[in-house]
């Protein structure tokens, strides 16, 4: 694989990705020193830094942005009653990564929060804000905001689905009818919305929860490999990727069956990894880029993305 000439491609194509899912903030609150409470025997952390990161649907949009593409993102977040300050920051940080937020619904619900706590570099405890349900009238107004979009302009979709809501059978079977390819990265739970899509990005566990197996490790990858085939042709599905973080991923299409290994990387923290993969993968393949390459470059996106503190995310002159 050439890497630079498909980088440069990728720079200069400019492709726009409409990405569909759910939107969350990611916050942390960060400190080395503590000292154990006198009221219960937990610990008591001076706070250093307190950091904001788009999450979920709007980690891939931020991503697709850095790594040299165009985005439309479509969405929902709560209401400033609702959502508290978390809808004000999403907004803010898409602001400041030139991301519209023109197709994005408000709802009355609290937009989704993952809040982490660190301590000396260790994540300690995690509590997550979050109403996982969208309200009727909000699905109607994700449609319509959906069918306001040119679709003339899009060169790929992206599903990005944390079954928070925002994903529903009408969302999935509208975007099938565009004949845009579309690219998923799904839950479990919501399997039978995809069949016949272009492309479906889940990890291990995922992979196991949909095709009812119970693999561990790439031990047993002949297996993976037959269970892997079986699902693809059972969906529907043209390629199938299954990523197996610091090992690489693996490729189920009609041409292929291959193991791409990762980079080689000291990993600091694996949030957003996923959704920085998908991102690459989609940007490459839209560009005509072949799925051997195309994975082999997003793993290298992946790998840079999990090198940083916090959610990560890959800028295309990290590539270069």
């Amino acid at each position: 694989m050439n890497i630079k000439n498909n980088i440069d491609i990728i720079k200069n194509s400019k492709k726009t990705i409409l990405v569909v899912g759910d939107l969350m903030l990611d916050e942390y609150i960060v400190g080395h020193e503590y000292r154990i409470s006198d009221e219960a025997p937990v610990p008591i952390l001076k706070v250093d830094s307190f950091d904001v990161r788009l999450g979920g649907a709007a980690n891939v949009a931020v991503n697709i942005k850095s790594l040299g593409g165009e985005v439309i993102l479509c969405g929902s977040i709560g209401s400033k009653q609702g959502g508290g300050l978390s809808n004000v920051r999403i907004l803010k940080l898409l602001g400041e990564n030139s991301i519209s937020s023109e197709y994005i619904v408000s709802t009355g619900f609290k937009t989704t929060t993952k809040t982490r706590v660190i301590i000396k570099g260790q994540q300690v405890v995690r509590y997550d804000w979050e109403d996982p349900y969208i309200p009727d009238d909000n699905k109607i107004e994700i449609m319509n905001n959906l069918k306001n979009i040119d679709f003339k302009k899009i060169d790929a979709i992206i599903i990005s689905d944390y079954n928070k809501g925002v994903i529903f059978k009408e969302v999935v079977d509208f975007l099938k009818n565009t004949s845009i390819p579309i690219f998923v990265d799904p839950k479990p739970k919501h399997k039978n919305m995809y069949y016949d899509i272009f492309c479906m990005t889940p990890n291990l566990s995922e992979f196991n929860d949909l095709s009812d197996n119970n693999f561990d490790s790439l031990s047993n990858i002949e297996s993976i490999f037959l269970e892997a085939n079986k699902f693809k042709n059972k969906m529907r599905i043209n390629n199938f990727v299954i990523t197996f973080g610091d090992k690489g991923a693996l490729c189920v299409d009609n041409e292929n069956n291959q193991l791409v290994p990762s980079v080689p990387v000291q990993i600091a923290n694996p949030i957003g990894a996923g959704d920085t993969f998908i991102s690459m993968l989609v940007l490459s393949m839209s560009n005509n880029i072949s799925v051997v390459d195309s994975i082999e470059l997003a793993n290298r996106a992946a790998a840079i993305s999990v090198a940083q503190k916090y959610t990560g995310i890959c800028k295309i002159s990290d590539l270069i």
